[in-house]
């Protein structure tokens, strides 16, 4: 029933645009974010001139608790599923924490109405995530916006594939590259409309099993 959130840059410039977001969305929609890293950038030395440190969005430490009232419930049901949260010290701040199911103030409970509301309430903040994140970082797309063919990628695989595209270029073939950036919660109206564009479609990943090429089948169909 865990509630998370997976990124997967393909370059330096996306580790830092990602780690950076995955810090906003954690405090937005209180959930972990995982930055899934390949080996190429964990393993690899690069300069980069310019991190783009200046173009990042504003600190968003999402939804803080006001301080007012003396019945502070730390998982509130509210409209968009995202409760206000307090901050350690602040004053009638107090909640419960457990492992096993609660209530909105943090005790444990069984009833099945609770059970069903905190659920939708847990995974509600996929669909929020998914309408309030830009598309642009979702997914990226390189080359040719009508070339017949896409190679679709994530990670560092983005970058050879960038490569071949140009290669290919030269030699009067035509494709383009579609990176994956999200993959929790997967953004399947981008890739649907994405891959819908291509006559041919050619999945590009290091690893044995094709794990991407199972996310986009499971997701899509």
């Amino acid at each position: 029933d865990m509630v998370h959130f997976v990124v997967a840059p393909g370059s330096i410039e996306d580790v830092v645009e990602d780690s950076y977001e995955a810090f906003n969305w954690a405090d937005r929609y209180q959930v972990p974010v995982i930055v899934m890293l390949d080996k190429k950038i964990q393993s690899g030395y690069q300069t980069v001139d310019d991190f783009g440190l200046d173009k990042l969005p504003p600190i968003d430490r999402g939804k803080i608790w006001d301080g007012k009232g003396d019945n502070y419930l730390r998982y509130q049901f509210t409209d968009d599923g995202i409760s206000p949260r307090s901050i350690p010290g602040m004053e009638g701040g107090i909640f419960w924490t457990t492992t096993d199911e609660h209530d909105q103030r943090g005790h444990i409970t069984e009833s099945a109405e609770n059970r069903v509301t905190i659920m939708n309430k847990r995974m509600g903040k996929f669909a929020l995530a998914l309408k309030e994140i830009p598309s642009s970082r979702k997914i990226a797309k390189f080359g040719p916006a009508d070339a017949e063919t896409t190679i679709v990628c994530w990670g560092t695989a983005t970058g050879s594939a960038r490569d071949a595209m140009d290669v290919l270029a030269k030699e009067g073939i035509k494709v383009n590259v579609l990176q994956i950036r999200l993959m929790k919660p997967f953004p399947v109206d981008e890739v649907v409309a994405e891959l819908s564009k291509a006559k041919l479609t050619i999945l590009a990943e290091e690893n044995y099993n094709g794990q991407l090429g199972d996310l986009i089948r499971t997701t899509t169909g």
